[in-house]
């Protein structure tokens, strides 16, 4: 995992302490799935969007000390003190934040999906450093970089077919992995990465 830039297992720990609905998404989602690439500098997120968890979202975040970054914001980000109306604006697709942990994405609804709703569906919880952790299924993360078009995202789409051709070959999962299908939001009748 990126130790450089980002420390995901804090990020994860304090999302999870709050009971934020999440599913992990991007290069760290790649980067958790052990698909060999080049490491991520941030963490990607995409949230359940319900009001509720907007607030919990919100109150994690703000443990972060988050700061609004932008190529337009001058050094580490403007200071923020997010709240639920901060991501109640439908036309708000992605926010990008500093925090204490490094740099933090929210992405609301990523490219080829239809945001958390879509992705929760085939997540699985992968086993960080000791912290369960809701990750897209990798296909999803395929579906998504495709859709995004970006020359970023099309570099690692031939490392993650090729990974994706490889388990479907060997049926058997990964060296090492810890990952497990949930079976979706309400799996086990408890919601969220904080209560699995």
């Amino acid at each position: 995992m990126s130790e450089e830039g980002i420390d995901a297992r804090r990020l994860f720990a304090v999302l999870n302490s709050h009971h934020v609905d999440y599913v992990v998404i991007g290069g760290m989602a790649v980067e958790l799935h052990e698909v060999p690439v080049e490491r991520t500098v941030d963490v990607d997120i995409t949230p359940d969007t319900e009001a509720d968890n907007l607030t919990r979202l919100a109150r994690a975040l703000n443990k972060l000390h988050p700061r609004l970054r932008s190529v337009d914001l001058p050094g580490e980000g403007l200071p923020i003190r997010l709240d639920r109306k901060w991501f109640a604006d439908p036309r708000l697709l992605m926010m990008n934040l500093v925090t204490d942990v490094g740099a933090v994405d929210i992405s609301f609804r990523p490219s080829g999906t239809d945001g958390y709703v879509d992705l929760v569906r085939g997540r699985v919880i992968i086993d960080h450093k000791g912290i369960e952790v809701p990750v897209a299924s990798l296909e999803d993360v395929a579906r998504s970089k495709s859709a995004a078009g970006r020359a970023k995202d099309f570099e690692k789409l031939p490392a993650i077919e090729r990974f994706l051709r490889d388990r479907r070959t060997s049926r058997a999962p990964s060296e090492g992995s810890e990952a497990r299908w949930t079976g979706g939001p309400t799996s086990r009748g408890r919601r969220g990465p904080g209560s699995l």
